[in-house]
């Protein structure tokens, strides 16, 4: 296997990206050759997402809007097959049946109504993280995304290379081939990633939340493990695609957090809410505003001071100071 080989069969099977036909006819896929270029894959789609947080900035667009086409982007580029692991580990495990009954509903290629209810969740959470910052806080979360995605498909792709497999076919099976004998290229390729995209995610990371970033990863990779033995005996295609996804949530929320764009945890707000009477969070929700909003004088002075929305767009704020001569 080599560098090559590697990175057409990884954009071949986890991607919409097209792949010449010559180039596949002359693929080798032993050795695990499509899990040695999968963290490519990972800093196309973080390369993506950052290109259009850049452009919703300087565009101006609103809030909802960039959110809602930063949430689906993942989507575009990956065509969803991770996705599709989420769903399907929903319904396996909502069903309550025996291993061998879960397995089989793996393999079933027809959507229930758990995975529905799970994908939605997924994406509603998702859609939360990317709406809870303004344009330019999008920017600096989207910096380090290409190195959270490399490094998340490191975790699933060693992970399915390492752990025990929980059918004797499917795509985990034959990629990773037998337990006691993983491929050693691919192992070492992967490896080698984890390490650098790791270093460079503690080096992009905003407000120094690349080691949390890290730590909330390695908490969902034991989760993981526990889970995939308990429900499955192993691990699956299916099952990588579902951790995938939960890593990068958790991942996406630590940075954004961290970075002050999705502002769960804030400490003014604790602090308010300790002294004072209606609490950080129903001060955040407006609860100490008059009618006609009002700051009535237990408001939280945050709401007060909060700058103009043009102000965060240099193109908006240069409109409305009837240009540079106005």
């Amino acid at each position: 296997m080599n560098a090559k080989d590697a990175v057409v069969a990884s954009f071949a099977t986890f991607s919409r990206i097209r792949v010449p036909a010559r180039l596949l006819e002359a693929v080798d896929w032993r050795d695990g050759a499509a899990l040695a270029g999968f963290p490519l894959v990972g800093v196309v789609e973080g390369l993506a997402m950052l290109a259009w947080a850049l452009a919703a900035s300087w565009l101006c667009l609103p809030t909802p809007i960039a959110a809602a086409v930063f949430t689906c982007l993942p989507v575009l580029v990956n065509g969803g097959i991770h996705l599709d692991g989420l769903c399907d580990v929903a319904d396996a495990v909502c069903s309550h049946a025996d291993r061998d009954r879960k397995l089989q509903i793996l393999k079933d290629p027809r959507a229930g109504a758990f995975g529905v209810m799970a994908l939605a969740c997924y994406l509603l959470l998702f859609y939360s993280l990317a709406a809870g910052a303004d344009p330019t806080q999008l920017v600096r979360m989207s910096i380090s995304l290409p190195a959270a995605l490399a490094f998340s498909r490191c975790l699933s792709g060693l992970a399915v290379l390492r752990w025990p497999k929980a059918r004797p076919d499917g795509m985990a099976r034959a990629m990773a081939g037998e337990d006691d004998n993983p491929p050693r290229p691919a192992v070492r390729a992967l490896a080698g990633q984890a390490v650098l995209s790791g270093v460079s995610l503690v080096a992009l990371a905003p407000a120094a939340s690349g080691p949390f970033a890290i730590a909330a990863a390695a908490a969902v990779l034991a989760w993981y493990h526990r889970f995939a033995l308990r429900e499955f005996g192993g691990v699956t295609g299916d099952t990588a695609g579902w951790f995938l996804q939960w890593c990068e949530l958790a991942m996406l929320a630590v940075c954004g957090d961290l970075a002050g764009g999705s502002g769960w945890l804030r400490k003014e707000d604790l602090r308010a809410g300790a002294s004072g009477r209606f609490g950080g969070f129903g001060r955040r929700c407006g609860f100490g505003t008059g009618l006609g909003g009002r700051a009535r004088p237990g408001a939280c002075a945050r709401s007060r001071d909060r700058p103009d929305p043009s102000s965060r767009c240099p193109r908006r704020a240069l409109r409305g100071h009837g240009g540079p001569g106005g």
